[in-house]
């Protein structure tokens, strides 16, 4: 059981762990000097003025070298100095509204006319978590009073009241059984495991319909303002199709929220609307702030990703939580080092050791409706105890495209196994290889649109986006942008040569987790270019050792495959 004086102690004090890391990076650059600064791939740290765009939009130019900054990065911009910039106010209200990483441009919004000739961009401080700890010291102050999170954390098994009949019915004996049992839930907790490709948003956005249908209050959750958005739209199309009148639905504001029927709040008015609305949506800073069990239903989704803490913060708020996710996609990524077990995501720590979720706490989703039979069969049996399977709709998709080069014929997954030395975040040889690829897809006119380009680390994104055809830049980042896109080919280039020349741990080029992302984005056809050393690199103990397998079983089962 995990109702332990020391495992809550350390849970307890999880967000303060992760917030003393966060602080600690913030205030360090901050008094590093000029070349400390260069280094640093979070900053760029010298951009000068190059033109006015508009009245409020100016254009800088920037040397520095490999960039981690995106275009949503909350940043803060000073006046350029040379170094230390401790005692140096940053310039208030201006805005990083574009970043070109290819052509080393970045378009900053000024709310003045005063432009400084030169700045430095930088991450912001972290976000003000006092919230989250405080509601986690609420939760363990008076967790009788919250089952539902508490039944999570002693890895309880879910509990259901009498079932009701739901209001909707979908004619699919699955999809109607798991909406019983998610809205019949008694002060309890329900998973719904979800693969690449398996509905998991189709099924989490009608059991938030029949919840509202039955005049219950609803809490949409997730690591991200993109993955509530997602979840959120489903649930507004449901919304106009079935023509419910009077749904008050709201949102914490971001910059993308949906259209429609939210309405957008600060986080700041969350506790006083609350009482007025049928559906919530808004990340655990949200829930945080809100009253005691005002919730029937927290759905949380992106759940093997949301750290076990976070179901004391935000669980206090509901009377029942369902969790939506899949623990063998990316994972939860902390700041700091944490106890044993109190760092995991709330996922890994129901699942345990299981690749599939045990009966007791949810649903397996076994049926894609994304992958053909071939990727599904390897992604079935590395990841999910070979349960998985692909729908009878898409398991014989295939490309048909006659080309010559090897790796476009109509198999499900193709390896290109690399000879270069030397490389580490980027490898020029994979990406020439891929350039070829893509060139004959665009001379046989197949759509680039239904191509996306993975790659470990960024400086080997910047390099396919230098030689590929421009517009494919949106379709070419590292595996993180991914999660949830899919297309008819995916090509991934593992970049580096060997062992020695890993930037980071086996664990991170290895992982299982990303392995399985970058393939399962894919239709018809995954294309992964490997170097061959690769397979006889070093390892130091058995959990590498099967990282290493899981790539040469991968080679052992495309070479398998039959080469029509």
């Amino acid at each position: 059981m995990m109702q332990q004086n020391s495992v809550l102690s350390d849970l307890k004090d999880y967000q303060k762990r992760e917030n003393r890391q966060s602080w600690a990076d913030y205030y360090h650059r901050l008094r590093s000097t000029q070349a400390e600064l260069l280094k640093d791939p979070e900053v760029i740290s010298s951009a000068e003025f190059s033109k006015r765009i508009n009245k409020t939009d100016y254009l800088f130019q920037y040397s520095d070298g490999e960039i981690k900054l995106r275009q949503d990065s909350r940043v803060e911009i000073f006046p350029y100095s040379d170094g230390n910039y401790e005692k140096v106010d940053a310039l208030k209200g201006v805005k990083m509204k574009q970043l070109e990483p290819l052509s080393k441009k970045v378009l900053l919004s000024f709310p003045k006319a005063t432009v400084p000739s030169r700045v430095c961009i930088m991450p912001t401080s972290p976000l003000n978590s006092r919230g989250i700890s405080d509601s986690i010291m609420s939760y363990t102050r008076n967790s009788q009073f919250f089952p539902a999170p508490s039944r999570i954390l002693d890895k309880s098994p879910s509990q259901f009241r009498e079932f009701t009949k739901p209001m909707v019915s979908y004619n699919d004996k699955i999809v109607d059984e798991i909406i019983t049992k998610a809205t019949n839930l008694d002060n309890s907790h329900f998973t719904i495991q979800g693969p690449p490709g398996t509905g998991k948003t189709y099924i989490g956005a009608r059991v938030i319909i029949e919840l509202i249908l039955q005049g219950r209050r609803v809490g949409v959750m997730a690591l991200s303002h993109k993955a509530i958005n997602n979840l959120l739209l489903a649930v507004d199309k449901l919304v106009d199709y079935y023509q419910i009148r009077g749904a008050e639905m709201i949102k914490t504001r971001s910059a993308d929220n949906p259209k429609g029927g939210f309405s957008n709040i600060r986080i700041g008015d969350i506790v006083s609307q609350v009482s007025n609305c049928h559906l919530l949506g808004g990340t655990v800073y949200s829930f945080s702030r809100m009253p005691d069990n005002i919730i029937d239903t927290l759905v949380i989704d992106e759940a093997g990703q949301i750290p076990l803490a976070w179901i004391m913060a935000a669980g206090r708020t509901s009377k029942n939580i369902v969790l939506m996710g899949d623990h063998r996609q990316l994972p939860q990524v902390s700041q700091s080092m944490h106890p044993d077990g109190t760092g995991e995501s709330v996922l890994e720590h129901l699942m345990g050791e299981n690749s599939i979720i045990p009966e007791e706490y949810g649903v397996f989703l076994n049926i894609t409706r994304r992958m053909n039979e071939q990727l599904t069969s390897f992604i079935s049996k590395l990841m999910y105890d070979g349960e998985l399977s692909s729908h009878e709709e898409t398991k014989d998709y295939k490309l048909k495209l006659n080309c010559k080069h090897p790796a476009l014929d109509p198999s499900g997954i193709s390896w290109i196994e690399m000879n270069h030395s030397g490389c580490s975040q980027e490898s020029r040889q994979e990406a020439d290889e891929i350039k070829a690829i893509i060139d004959e897809l665009d001379d046989k006119g197949f759509p680039l649109n239904e191509i996306l380009v993975i790659a470990p680390y960024r400086a080997q994104e910047a390099l396919l986006k230098n030689l590929l055809p421009k517009q494919m830049s949106e379709q070419i980042g590292t595996v993180d942008r991914f999660q949830g896109r899919e297309a008819d080919i995916v090509i991934f280039s593992m970049t580096s040569s060997d062992g020695l020349h890993l930037p980071r741990d086996i664990d991170f080029l290895f992982s299982s987790n990303r392995l399985n992302v970058a393939l399962s984005r894919a239709r018809k056809k995954a294309i992964i270019l490997v170097n061959r050393k690769l397979l006889t690199v070093s390892v130091n103990n058995m959990d590498q050792l099967k990282l290493v397998n899981s790539l040469c079983r991968l080679k052992k089962y495309c070479e398998s495959l039959p080469k029509i």
